[in-house]
């Protein structure tokens, strides 16, 4: 390959510019959309990939099997068991018990801010590699009052000041001094584990010691076996050590390596608990593949459309002694030249795009070409376009018989036409399924968004109680619902559409003593029904003119037609040593996310044991019913910041991945149509060359414009 055959490159896409011009376009789109979503597809294969023990890292899973029909797998494990997995599984390195994710109250001086985080174990830093910027990873949480923070939050509250042993406030149960013990780097977004804080399960233990027990599966828990460990052994091991010490037989469990959490969990049921990506990889990989097939289409139409051109060149080459290597190469060199200015322009189109793509699809990729695999990404997506692109011009061309051409004895466009229109057609019939899956897209989430859940949890705000509002619970409610755009008040322990809590304690008249089941349950106060709109079949609501209510239950009709009596209402539910009557019976409403099916339900009126605010206001008055509950708010208690969600807003993050696979969707099929369309112009307007004096003959003769066809 010469400087000559370069310049010949160039001057050939001087000559058909207007093609040259197409081809760049079209391939650059295509290339830019392929590598934007491989960079996707990097970014979610690498998650919780970055830790130095991860081939060794598990999650342990509980199973429940209360029948052959009823089986359930979750991420709740029993708090005891990490303990007892270190002390008697010689398999097991480290065992670490990490809380769910939640928002506790830190203070310094005047600044006070709601932060995200979890409780974990001391050997939390040892097992997962979260690279520490001050302090010392091993023995950070060895102290109960001790706190490792991120370097946001440092820069937060101490700014540029180094935060090791500087104290501050935090208020869960109560409010505490803690002393910050270390400072992390933010977490990168390829981790599925995301929070600003890690506190001691030492002193979450101290908080709720009476239910960190065998019968309670309340936290995540992790461990680091010994490497080589088989899974198999795990659990085995795992759920004999359960069964040694506890009293309740239902539960085995199994480990899933973290490392394949992300992309395989097929057990999703809820944000903390995700469905897994791996089929969305592969299809935006399918998806990246079609896009440069289509850039590729387009050059391998537009190069054989113009070969009747270059057909007598080619023949007075090889004439010349030029032999089919030859010309092979120079069409080849000519489609690589085309393709790396195109890639040039690509990457011209990434940098400028990437900022708003990433804010589309609420992620956080980078396109860095000192990271090796976004190189090979950036580098392997030219040769290929390159080589797909120009093969078969390149191999069309050079087997011209060059007698024939310069005769034109032969047509070197003999059966062309059919494989353009063959090409064309694939094209955009790629196109048509591009487009249907995005409407298919786009109708699912349309049907999640407008599913009528069997409760209304529009228009409801809510937050956490702070330690006086506790105290004054019936007087900040009374205030409440004195205000402008507020319609109802209620207290309860969790969101209606997220129960995660469920015992199998519950009996009741004519339960068969080997029926083992599962009863997911809520604890609330009057209004809960009012406030969310929950339909009562039969029975009747929570009433505070009834002091008996404080030992009533309300179920809903799945669990009504499991107890199988014909009235339900005013029989006993004995559970947890105590004895409820059932007042009422609820229609049936969705508990969590989509991927969960209608469950029974328990909810029980225990005013005493609800942490959240939940408020039902008038839509047409948010920002004035908003304001005037924040005012109240504070005349009860200033000393914490006034935070809230609404409950639909939070219940949609359970689809945020669905969502941003939707814009994915959208985008692509958008270029996709612009692609293809830039191909049939480019033909359109080769045709319209082709027949130049087919139209002036016409015009000459008569023929109008809009006749021409």
């Amino acid at each position: 390959m010469s400087l000559i055959d370069i310049k010949y490159a160039f001057r050939h896409l001087l000559r058909y510019r207007e093609y040259s011009l197409l081809n760049i376009l079209g391939l650059a789109l295509g290339m830019a959309s392929a590598i934007l979503i491989m960079l996707w597809v990097e970014h979610e294969v690498k998650t919780d990939k970055f830790h130095t023990y991860g081939e060794d890292i598990f999650q342990v899973r509980t199973i429940f099997k209360y029948s052959d029909e009823d089986i359930s797998i979750d991420i709740s494990v029993t708090g005891p068991l990490a303990p007892a997995m270190k002390e008697e599984i010689p398999e097991v390195k480290h065992a670490v018990r990490l809380t769910w994710k939640d928002k506790v109250l830190f203070r310094l001086d005047d600044m006070m801010f709601y932060e995200e985080g979890h409780y974990a174990d001391s050997t939390f830093f040892k097992v997962f590699s979260f690279p520490f910027l001050l302090g010392d990873s091993a023995t950070a949480l060895n102290n109960p009052n001790s706190v490792v923070i991120s370097e946001k939050l440092s820069k937060k509250y101490f700014g540029s000041k180094n935060a090791i042993g500087k104290t501050i406030r935090i208020r869960d149960t109560k409010e505490e001094l803690f002393t910050v013990t270390g400072v992390f780097k933010d977490i990168p977004s390829y981790s599925s584990l995301k929070f600003d804080y890690i506190l001691p399960f030492a002193k979450y233990y101290e908080y709720n010691k009476q239910w960190i027990q065998w019968g309670n599966f309340n936290m995540m828990t992790y461990l680091q076996a010994q490497p080589n460990t088989s899974k198999n052994v795990l659990d085995e091991k795992i759920t004999k050590t359960f069964l040694k010490h506890a009293t309740w037989k239902i539960p085995s469990f199994c480990v899933q390596p973290f490392e394949e959490v992300y992309l395989f969990n097929k057990f999703g049921t809820s944000k903390d608990n995700p469905t897994g990506l791996i089929l969305y990889v592969r299809i935006f990989s399918l998806v990246a593949l079609f896009i440069l097939f289509l850039a590729c289409m387009n050059y391998t139409n537009l190069a054989t459309a113009i070969a009747t051109r270059r057909g007598r060149e080619v023949g007075v080459k090889k004439v010349f002694g030029s032999g089919r290597r030859y010309i092979f190469r120079q069409f080849t060199l000519e489609a690589v030249t085309l393709t790396h200015i195109s890639f040039l322009l690509s990457l011209i189109i990434i940098v400028t795009i990437l900022p708003y793509f990433n804010k589309l699809i609420n992620a956080h990729l980078i396109f860095d070409l000192r990271n090796l695999r976004i190189s090979i990404i950036a580098l392997g997506v030219p040769i290929l376009t390159g080589l797909l692109a120009g093969a078969f011009p390149a191999i069309y061309m050079s087997s011209f018989k060059p007698i024939a051409v310069i005769r034109n004895s032969g047509n070197p466009n003999k059966g062309i036409p059919l494989l353009r229109q063959s090409l064309v057609i694939f094209q955009f019939v790629i196109t048509i399924v591009f487009i249907i899956s995005s409407l298919l897209i786009f109708k699912q989430i349309k049907y999640i968004q407008n599913k009528t859940l069997g409760l209304k949890e529009d228009n409801v705000i809510f937050f956490p109680q702070s330690l006086l509002l506790i105290k004054n619970r019936e007087a900040f409610r009374t205030e409440l619902e004195k205000q402008s755009g507020v319609l109802s008040v209620t207290y309860t322990n969790m969101s209606p559409l997220d129960v995660n809590n469920s015992t199998t304690d519950p009996a009741w008249r004519g339960k068969p003593a080997n029926f083992i089941i599962g009863i997911p349950n809520m604890n609330v106060d009057y209004n809960f029904c009012k406030t969310f709109d929950v339909d009562i079949v039969s029975g009747r609501d929570f009433n505070p003119a009834y002091p008996s209510d404080t030992n009533a239950i309300l179920i809903n009709e799945k669990f009504a037609g499991i107890i199988g009596l014909d009235e339900p209402v005013g029989e006993v539910i004995r559970y947890w040593g105590r004895i409820a009557t059932i007042i009422g019976v609820v229609k049936d409403f969705h508990i969590g996310n989509m991927h969960r099916p209608i469950e029974q339900l328990m909810i029980m009126n225990r005013p005493g044991e609800t942490y959240l605010t939940m408020i039902r206001i008038n839509g047409k008055m948010r920002k004035e019913a908003i304001a005037n509950i924040e005012k109240t708010f504070r005349s009860f208690d200033e000393s914490v910041p006034f935070e809230y969600l609404f409950v639909d807003e939070e219940y949609a993050k359970n689809y945020e991945s669905e969502k941003y696979l939707s814009r994915l969707s959208l985008i692509f099929t958008i270029l996709t149509i612009i692609i293809s369309c830039l191909g049939l112009f480019g033909l359109a307007l080769f045709t319209a060359e082709q027949r130049t004096k087919e139209i002036g003959i016409r015009k000459s003769i008569g023929a109008r414009t809009s006749q021409v066809k």
